[in-house]
């Protein structure tokens, strides 16, 4: 197994760390709120705990977007097409030496997604169409990709995370001029939700 558990960003308010056990790290962030989110913050701690995912956009731009993916035949389970299955699943492939590792990418961002066949740009609603919640790209009738003719994709996405431990931390200062205070959750961890 591959392990790399490297920070590979800081900044003021967030720190990302990447566990990687296959070619795809399952992501994970550290992130801090300011005084006016607190309340925000725990209440969807409540809401979703950490059994529940939601979904976030990472801080960076190639964190959510990718070129040039090869999608999934729901069928066959094979990255081409075979003339008659339609659907297909918007998906993430990695490589890292011998070993390939994949994930479902099930919410893409609306409006982001173009589709390829065999390298020739399809166009949406007239081709095909596409779930914002599941990933799954359609193509219409005559649209459908012939046997052996791979299918790709540009896209963005929204990543599903969960809280990864039961309790978020909050630290409260007194002020020192007044009686106000000063709230700030110094730490709360997210980990990347695969197919969700």
């Amino acid at each position: 197994r591959y392990i790399d558990s490297s920070v590979v960003q800081t900044g003021d308010t967030q720190r990302e760390t990447r566990f990687k056990t296959s070619p795809l790290a399952r992501r994970g962030w550290k992130a801090s709120w300011v005084v006016g989110s607190v309340a925000t913050v725990e209440r969807m701690f409540e809401v979703f705990g950490t059994h529940t995912s939601f979904l976030i956009s990472p801080p960076r731009v190639e964190d959510y977007t990718e070129t040039g993916q090869v999608l999934k035949n729901t069928v066959t389970g094979l990255l081409v097409g075979d003339g008659s299955t339609a659907t297909f699943q918007l998906q993430i492939t990695r490589t890292l030496g011998s070993i390939t590792g994949t994930k479902k990418v099930m919410h893409p961002v609306t409006g982001t997604v173009v589709i390829y066949v065999d390298s020739v740009l399809h166009t949406v609603t007239t081709d095909y169409t596409i779930v914002y919640t599941t990933g799954i790209v359609t193509f219409t009738g005559g649209s459908i990709p012939a046997a052996g003719k791979a299918v790709t994709a540009d896209f963005h996405y929204d990543t599903p995370v969960r809280w990864v431990s039961d309790s978020v931390e909050t630290t409260i200062q007194q002020a020192a001029i007044g009686d106000g205070r000063i709230e700030e959750i110094s730490t709360a961890e997210l980990i990347e939700v695969f197919d969700e």
